[in-house]
């Protein structure tokens, strides 16, 4: 006889397993073996602030430490290195475990869209991209908001199949946390609402009125944050703009580099041939999960949108807003759209 909770032996993916435990190999190893990055530095000087200087830092008022973020994912860090260090392995740390979460909730995401195949493809090419992993193990937001972004998606399916009171609050839970850690993750959030929109006006027009209720109750929970946010963006706005900031190659590069980060990481060469090797295998799963997707019609959608949107319209904020961001510095902060990627190469 079974025990309550208790999930039977065979029931178990261990593939599924074996590859989060790959993850966390590669999450882990030398974690706090080399230097902090210069942004990771920043991030030291800001975090050992008290609260009320991580607040200054965060005001969009000229001085040495700032940053243009949310203070969500400065506090939680604040409070960490409180408790332990400002080591390059304690600075680390919380995003490798963030990062961790993150293939492990690929593959929920990806066993609802399309089933236990998929997702297990899909967490295996998210742990072994070599951009993401560069990113998931760095001391920055990148992996607190792609676990985010992710949790939210799959939140996000359960209300939309069994609206429930608790979904829904876990849900706008998230999504109020997704405001507060990062601006662009939240294209996730407006990602969804589309989805909602042209897919169920017909036929779940109550859940979507619900969801659309919710997202305009966490965007006014959002307001007390805005004058900072103006602030922030208008002393970004003062500083240099990067080359190519406003021409039409470089619009193409943002769209492109993300790929070739996420593919062969930002190490090779794009004409080296272990690049091409990797631009070539992606590529061509990408184009065979778009011609022929073998998911649901709607589920294909979803996953078409989490993958066009979040990445187009963080290269337009970055462009129109934040031209001071080159084309390199695209791929860290579309990290979030990756795992949709993963999932879609995975489907072909």
């Amino acid at each position: 006889m079974k025990r309550s909770g208790v999930i039977p032996r065979r029931d178990l993916d261990w593939q599924a397993i074996a590859i989060l435990f790959l993850a966390a190999m590669l999450l882990l190893f030398d974690l706090g073996g080399r230097s902090l990055w210069w942004d990771e530095i920043i991030n030291v000087y800001i975090e050992r602030q008290s609260i009320r200087g991580i607040f200054a830092s965060l005001s969009g008022k000229p001085g040495f430490y700032q940053d243009i973020h949310p203070p969500l994912y400065h506090l939680m860090m604040h409070a960490w290195i409180t408790l332990v260090s400002t080591s390059n392995l304690a600075m680390r740390l919380p995003s490798a475990l963030f990062g961790l979460l993150s293939v492990a909730l690929t593959y929920r995401v990806g066993h609802r869209l399309g089933g236990r195949s998929l997702a297990r493809s899909a967490a295996y090419l998210m742990a072994m991209s070599a951009g993401g992993l560069m990113y998931l193990r760095m001391g920055r937001y990148y992996a607190m908001t792609c676990a985010l972004g992710l949790l939210s998606t799959w939140l996000f399916l359960r209300v939309w199949t069994l609206p429930r009171l608790s979904n829904w609050l876990l849900y706008s839970a998230v999504a109020l946390a997704m405001y507060y850690t990062d601006y662009l993750v939240v294209t996730v959030l407006a990602t969804h609402t589309l989805y909602a929109l042209w897919s169920g006006w017909k036929h779940r027009r109550a859940i979507v009125v619900r969801l659309a209720i919710m997202q305009v109750v966490v965007g006014l929970l959002f307001t007390p944050w805005l004058p900072s946010m103006f602030a922030q963006v208008g002393w970004a706005g003062k500083v240099a703009q990067a080359d190519l900031a406003f021409s039409p190659a470089g619009y193409l590069m943002k769209i492109v580099f993300p790929f070739l980060s996420f593919t062969a990481g930002e190490t090779l060469f794009p004409w080296e041939i272990p690049a091409i090797a990797s631009y070539a295998a992606f590529g061509l799963m990408l184009i065979l999960g778009i011609t022929q997707n073998p998911l649901a019609r709607e589920h294909f959608l979803l996953l078409l949108l989490l993958v066009s949107i979040p990445l187009l319209g963080t290269i337009t904020v970055i462009s129109i807003l934040l031209p001071t961001i080159p084309f390199i510095g695209v791929p860290n902060r579309t990290l979030f759209a990756l795992p949709y990627f993963s999932m879609l190469a995975a489907s072909g």
